[in-house]
């Protein structure tokens, strides 16, 4: 069946679908391969770029981080005016500890969409551990106010306030984070 599909260009939106099963039931492996495929008949796609790459950066090994990164970084070359691939590309470079590029990747993504709160949490998390609290602290409120659901940046808000000092402020991040997930360690410590 696969290699039926894969013969055939008229069932690469089909082969792209099949990917995206595995790729949310976690068969990252089995999306890996769809989706290479599908980028082989159709190379100017965005979409399967980001999805390969998502693919590859789920199986968390630095060699899959980087090849997710490529892709990202070609998918962004593709759709330079959307956001998403610069900011998966930021992901990728952090979790390969390239933290001035993630920086940079955020902020591309931030002059495309200035409220992006995926943008701002990831920017700001990588400020708050770069102890440039008062930044952290900016880019954070505005992830909060772009994705309030969101108890992780409420909990790396309270951290960015607690270190500066602002307890009260602290606290009222932290509650809301332990509101939104009562099991976040990072606020239950705060």
């Amino acid at each position: 069946f696969d290699a039926a599909l894969a013969a055939d260009s008229t069932f690469i939106e089909i082969y792209s679908r099949l990917g995206i099963v595995d790729l949310l039931q976690g068969d990252y492996l089995a999306a890996e391969e769809r989706f290479t495929i599908a980028i082989e008949k159709n190379p100017g796609t965005v979409q399967d770029r980001v999805n390969l790459g998502q693919a590859k950066f789920q199986l968390q090994t630095p060699e899959k981080y980087r090849e997710a990164a490529a892709l990202f970084q070609k998918a962004h070359e593709l759709a330079p005016q959307v956001p998403d691939p610069l900011v998966l590309l930021a992901q990728a470079q952090t979790f390969l500890e390239q933290y001035d590029d993630a920086i940079a990747s955020y902020t591309k993504a931030l002059q495309i969409d200035p409220k992006n709160g995926s943008a701002l949490g990831g920017r700001g998390f990588i400020l708050l551990k770069n102890e440039r609290f008062d930044e952290a602290e900016t880019d954070l409120k505005g992830a909060t106010a772009a994705k309030a659901d969101n108890d992780r940046y409420w909990a790396f808000l309270g951290q960015a306030l607690h270190f500066q000092g602002k307890l009260m402020e602290a606290r009222s991040a932290y509650d809301r984070a332990l509101a939104l997930n009562p099991s976040n360690a990072d606020a239950r410590e705060g």
